[in-house]
């Protein structure tokens, strides 16, 4: 009876629960009486992403007592094991980056090669927020602008512990959202990514206008009417803190680099006409991280012009053209 009911509970036609149902009987006689040969049989369970995974049985070395808070305590271990499952089936993380990021057991650094005056920066922000320990390679140094591996040439290029090069400062930040950002299934994933990719491919041509050169000209927050995305970004951060809930995500060091750089470009314009953007920029210039990865003397200028948007006190400055 007992090797019918085992073998029956391990047909794949029967659900967790149906196996469960078989083995509990199965279990309370176990528990209750002992082998012929002296070795008490123990039943453990683990959770899987779909459910609890079909109990093993396993035969124990040394003798042990039985008693009925034994099985109390299995059953409470079970429906503790089957709760969890539940919560981490249909549950939505923070999307918080992780508070530490340990290397990989071979101990090389992820490098990135890039400049101040680029995209760069914006990849560091992340680094830092994530608290990576990576070695940060600025091509002003001719061995660094060398070794770049950079199919074109060009910066940002992120080369983590495989020696794999990432380039495109998107793709960079989609990569250290995968590995440190918690992201734990397709649509939180995607839920960060598409905020990366919007700022690269729709935020960017609004906020800045370029020469054929690809040098920075001219803001296209200027035009009257507004961009209309801009009206829509500025609808969204009125009524939360962050772009994906109420966490500082890679979706933030994406939009709020490239807004951060408006008053660093043009000192004499006012971002204050969109008060809940402005808000944003002045509460993720604050992170540490961002001062990390653009110099003290950055940050505070940053903070200092986001204050007076918010505050209405903005008196603008010389034009800083070309960065990028």
């Amino acid at each position: 009876i007992t090797k019918s009911m085992v073998a029956l509970s391990t047909s794949p036609l029967l659900t967790a629960s149906a196996r469960l149902v078989l083995l509990l009987p199965l279990v309370s006689c176990v528990l209750a009486f002992p082998s012929s040969s002296g070795a008490q049989r123990k039943l453990a369970a683990s959770p899987s992403s779909t459910g609890l995974r079909y109990f093993q049985m396993h035969r124990l070395d040394s003798m042990a007592t039985t008693s009925t808070s034994t099985l109390l305590d299995w059953r409470t271990s079970m429906a503790t094991a089957t709760a969890t499952a539940a919560t981490t089936t249909g549950s939505r993380p923070g999307f918080t980056i992780r508070a530490s990021a340990a290397q990989d057991d071979n101990h090389r650094k992820i490098k990135l090669f890039g400049s101040a005056g680029s995209r760069s920066p914006i990849v560091n922000w992340l680094l830092h927020e994530a608290k990576v320990d990576f070695e940060d390679a600025p091509i002003s140094n001719p061995e660094n602008a060398a070794a770049n591996p950079h199919p074109f040439g060009q910066i940002p290029c992120l080369v983590p512990e495989s020696g794999e090069a990432i380039f495109e400062s998107g793709a960079c930040l989609m990569y250290l959202a995968d590995r440190y950002g918690n992201l734990e299934t397709p649509e939180q994933r995607a839920e960060v990514l598409k905020w990366i990719i919007w700022a690269n491919a729709s935020l960017d041509p609004i906020l800045f206008i370029e020469t054929p050169t690809g040098r920075v000209k001219d803001t296209g927050l200027k035009r009257n009417p507004p961009p209309r995305a801009i009206g829509r970004l500025e609808d969204i951060l009125s009524k939360q803190n962050y772009l994906v809930g109420d966490a500082f995500t890679a979706a933030d060091v994406a939009v709020g680099g490239y807004l951060l750089y408006i008053p660093l470009f043009f000192r004499d314009f006012d971002m204050g006409r969109w008060p809940a953007i402005s808000r944003y920029m002045q509460r993720i210039a604050e992170r540490e991280s961002y001062e990390a990865a653009y110099g003290a003397q950055t940050a505070a200028y940053i903070r200092e012009r986001c204050a007076s948007f918010v505050d209405g006190t903005s008196k603008g400055g010389a034009k800083m053209f070309g960065l990028f």
